[in-house]
């Protein structure tokens, strides 16, 4: 999947002049402000039909004093089945259209991957982070991964309520719920085990290779629930019933569910400096870009904002390789001038940005 132009009508500050990609590595660079994340913005949108800022609807991305009344994202797409994409949003919705016609959802012919600038911080500090962005990227692979998730959400909402009321028989409620909710949170525990036990060998290579890290990098999951059949399940909810009774809400399940990510064997939160947290998370990202190709024959666009940050010249210039290499038309921002000479000499495409106009 290529991105070959991209016109953003209405989009935040984007300017609305159409916006030429090169197939491989494109360096977006300018100052703070200028628009270079809004950019990336407006491809996530048409890959995941979202942001990837929280709550960010449609009132967050319209254009800020002007008189834009909706928001307009035209594409031509290579690969993925369709040529012209295009999405419009406004109060009442989002529409889509492919080739010209009109369709009722999102059509999948553009999947991206995206890192933000602190993602790095936020999947080292934050199990729920991790958790989420992990989803993220086995729904992608694997949409019954988030037809799961989604039944284990519903059911987990409800038994929270229950535990937090207190009705009148709230214990025969309970376990009414958990009738449904065992065989989703299974099926999700097991899920994330098989997409870790996937991406796994990919995440070390990518980070031996691409950052010559010296020390291994690992991927484990943190999840008892992958590990127990139905009955043990339920066994543990009731073990754990006079906690959750007490605490008004489910204190254990795939919920709480982690992927700690080991270095040389150790914990990555005891020893990461911060550049070895950029290069760990950016592994992890190549990993899943690697297995979405590999499982389904399609390349996503990797989106990485601040792609420089953190990082020494010897990295970037490992960095810049490996995206001219991977087979994935790659997006990255910078607002540091070195690291757009040296992407410009590896034969990245270069884009200014200033005031939402690209050049």
């Amino acid at each position: 999947m290529r991105i070959r132009t991209l016109q953003a009508q209405g989009f935040r500050n984007l300017g609305g002049a159409p916006v030429e990609f090169s197939g491989g590595v494109n360096c977006i660079f300018g100052p703070n402000g200028s628009g270079k994340t809004n950019l990336l913005e407006a491809v996530h949108f048409l890959g995941r039909g979202r942001s990837f800022r929280k709550n960010a609807g449609f009132p967050q991305v319209v254009s800020l004093g002007g008189e834009a009344t909706d928001v307009i994202v035209h594409s031509l797409v290579e690969g993925g089945g369709g040529s012209a994409l295009s999405m419009r949003a406004d109060r009442d919705g989002v529409r889509w259209g492919l080739d010209g016609r009109s369709l009722p959802r999102r059509p999948r012919v553009l999947e991206v991957a995206f890192a933000g600038a602190a993602d790095h911080h936020l999947f080292h500090g934050s199990p729920g982070f991790r958790r989420e962005w992990m989803d993220r990227a086995a729904s992608a692979l694997d949409p019954s991964h988030g037809a799961l998730l989604g039944r284990y959400r519903r059911s987990l909402a409800q038994r929270n309520r229950l535990l937090s009321a207190r009705p009148p028989g709230f214990r025969a409620q309970v376990a009414a719920v958990d009738e449904g909710l065992v065989p989703a949170g299974l099926g999700l525990a097991r899920s994330r085990a098989a997409f870790v036990r996937a991406a796994a060998p990919l995440l070390a290579g990518a980070f031996s290779g691409i950052f010559s890290g010296g020390l291994p990098l690992s991927l484990g999951l943190d999840s008892p629930w992958s590990r127990m059949d139905e009955g043990g399940a339920l066994a543990a909810l009731g073990r754990a019933a006079p906690r959750d009774e007490g605490a008004g809400f489910t204190t254990g399940g795939p919920h709480r569910d982690d992927y700690p990510l080991f270095l040389d064997g150790v914990p990555w939160t005891d020893h990461c400096s911060l550049g070895q947290q950029k290069m760990a998370f950016l592994s992890l990202l190549f990993a899943c870009a690697g297995l979405f190709r590999y499982k389904c024959s399609l390349s996503p666009v990797l989106l990485i904002d601040d792609v420089s940050g953190e990082l020494d010249r010897a990295r970037w210039r490992r960095l810049v390789r490996h995206l001219g290499g991977s087979g994935c038309q790659a997006l990255v921002t910078t607002a540091n001038d070195a690291f757009r000479e040296e992407a410009g000499r590896a034969g990245a495409r270069g884009l200014d940005v200033e005031d939402g106009r690209v050049s």
